[in-house]
């Protein structure tokens, strides 16, 4: 199985510090190496907000783990953001959701995300709202360690 990670697992990945939790980083390390586990230029940009942040460098040391802006992932998030309205466009935020549920989309993969989905039909979609509208499975970080059966 393949993931497509977003920024709130990320951040909520980075509160397990690596000298405590060195088996958790070298396995999430091994998969972003391997290509399981991806994301976009995007996430690394809502990361970037928290200057000299750990995550954020350790992100940008690892090109092999961000997917191309290419033709077909275009295409991709020209057809998530025709169907799903994730961005708040007004402050800003979650401009790398539909990046990453794009990214989902045109691989089959599944998106790790530690967003709830939207309390009300009107709201903004959240991307375990996403998911459901494009079909996508969506795992918090735990079901993804889970599923991943790492145990620390």
């Amino acid at each position: 199985m393949k993931y497509s990670i977003d920024t709130s697992a990320l951040i909520n990945l980075s509160r397990y510090p690596k000298d405590i939790f060195k088996g958790l980083w070298i396995d999430f390390d091994k998969l972003c190496a391997s290509h399981v586990v991806v994301s976009s230029d995007a996430v690394v940009d809502e990361l970037a907000v928290r200057e000299g942040d750990e995550l954020l460098e350790w992100c940008k040391q690892r090109d092999n783990f961000l997917y191309p802006l290419d033709i077909p992932m275009q295409e991709a998030l020209t057809e998530v953001n025709s169907r799903c309205n994730l961005v708040d466009h007004e402050n800003h935020r979650s401009e790398g959701d539909p990046f990453v549920v794009a990214i989902a989309y045109l691989n089959d993969l599944s998106v790790i995300s530690d967003e709830k989905p939207r309390k009300h039909p009107a709201a903004r979609m959240k991307i375990p709202d996403a998911c459901q509208e494009m079909g996508l499975r969506h795992l918090s970080l735990f079901d993804f360690i889970r599923s991943e059966g790492w145990t620390y």
